[in-house]
C-alpha cells in the first residue's frame, strides 16, 4: 500500500517524474497530436503550470518578471485562464473531500480513484447539484486565493 500525500513531493517534482509529462515530452499523450486552429494559427494540445515548472513546447508558464506590457498582458491572460483551471479543482475538492486529504490506497488504483471522482464531479455539475454547504469554505478559500 502506498500513502500519498501531496505536502511529500512538490508539485513541478511529480509532475516530472509522471507518465503525463514522459507522454507530453514524447507527443503521445493526445493520439496524432490534433491541432486546435484559431485566427490563422495552429495551437497543439498544451498544459498549463505555475513558475516553477520547467518550460517546455507543450507547457505554458508565467514571465518570472514581466519586462514590458505585452508580457504583462500576457501575465494577466494566463493567471486568468489558469484560475478558472484552479477553482474548478477547488469544486471537485470540495465535493470529494477525500481527494484533499491523506490517501491511502494501492498505487495502482489512484487513477481510477481520481478519475471516478472527476467523471462523478462533471454528472453533479451537469444535473447543478450544489455542494454541500458545509463544505462550500473549501471552494470559497479556493477562489479567495487566485484572486
Amino acid at each position: 500500500m502506498i500513502t500519498c500525500h501531496s505536502s511529500v513531493n512538490h508539485d513541478a517534482h511529480v509532475f516530472r517524474s509522471s507518465k503525463l509529462y514522459m507522454r507530453m515530452k514524447q507527443g503521445t499523450l493526445v493520439p496524432g497530436n490534433p491541432m486546435f486552429h484559431y485566427t490563422g494559427v495552429s495551437i497543439p494540445p498544451l498544459i498549463l503550470g505555475d513558475g516553477v515548472y520547467p518550460l517546455c513546447n507543450w507547457l505554458m508558464k508565467p514571465y518570472a518578471v514581466p519586462r514590458n506590457e505585452i508580457e504583462k498582458h500576457y501575465n494577466k491572460v494566463f493567471n486568468r485562464t489558469r484560475n478558472i483551471v484552479e477553482r474548478a479543482f477547488g469544486w471537485l475538492k470540495a465535493r470529494f473531500r477525500r481527494l484533499s486529504v491523506r490517501m491511502e490506497a494501492h498505487i495502482q488504483n489512484l487513477n481510477s480513484i481520481v478519475t471516478s471522482a472527476v467523471i462523478l464531479h462533471n454528472i453533479c455539475e451537469r444535473k447543478k447539484h450544489a455542494i454541500p454547504e458545509e463544505y462550500d469554505d473549501i471552494a470559497n478559500a479556493a477562489e479567495k486565493s487566485l484572486q
